[in-house]
Parts: structure tokens; C-alpha cells; sequence
């Protein structure tokens, strides 16, 4: 039978995202890298207006494990496309990436929010 990681631990994997993670990158393809995500890829990055991180403080997933989740961000796109995937990033490193639920049409220039995204270790 496999061993069982307690919350604390998970907590502490997770709390670098409430710490560090600054800017949400949306991207037309997987970004691998800071340099992906902050460039390749870019479509346009989204920050939080009210403080310094993206997301808020760990708690209990669903059904099991534990998660965290975003405060809003407000952001610009900075590419006409698709944005189809997005990535989570302190000012040096590519902290989580998942594609999204729902492809975005992207146009240089058009406001967009985020709130709500979820980061889990079941």
C-alpha cells in the first residue's frame, strides 16, 4: 500500500503559488519554460490588482487533497489569436501551466479577467 502525504506537506508544495506566483500568462500553445510562457507563447499576462500574489492560501480539495485557488486578475492581451493554454509564473519561474477549459480569442488591446483557477495535488 502506498504511503500517505499529509496535508502540511502538500500545503508547503502548493503555498509557493500563494507566495510567489505574480503574473498569469495566457499562451497559444504549452509553455515549458518562464521564457515560454513570458514570451514564446504570450498573448498577454494578467496581474493582481490588489496585491502581490495570484492566489490565495491552501484549503481542502474536493473530494480529497488540497488546492489552491486565484484571486482575480486583470490583464491586456499583447497578441491577436488563440489563447489556449495558461501559465502561472513568479518574475523568474514557471510555477504551474494547464490548458484551458475553453480556447480564447485573443485581440491586441482587449481587457480580460481571471478568478477562480484552481491548482490541486489530489
Amino acid at each position: 500500500m502506498p504511503g500517505v502525504i499529509g496535508d502540511e506537506v502538500l500545503d508547503g508544495g502548493l503555498g509557493v503559488l500563494s507566495s510567489q506566483a505574480s503574473q498569469m500568462f495566457l499562451c497559444n500553445a504549452e509553455p515549458t519554460t518562464f521564457a515560454e510562457a513570458s514570451s514564446t507563447y504570450k498573448m498577454g499576462v494578467a496581474t493582481n490588482p490588489a496585491g502581490p500574489t495570484l492566489f490565495g492560501p491552501p484549503s481542502a480539495g474536493s473530494p480529497s487533497g488540497r488546492k489552491v485557488t486565484s484571486l482575480t486578475a486583470l490583464g491586456t492581451f499583447t497578441a491577436d489569436g488563440t489563447a489556449s493554454w495558461w501559465a502561472a509564473c513568479s518574475t523568474t519561474s514557471l510555477l504551474a501551466r494547464a490548458p484551458m477549459l475553453e480556447p480564447a480569442a485573443c485581440a491586441i488591446g482587449q481587457g480580460w479577467a481571471v478568478n477562480g483557477v484552481s491548482v490541486a495535488i489530489p
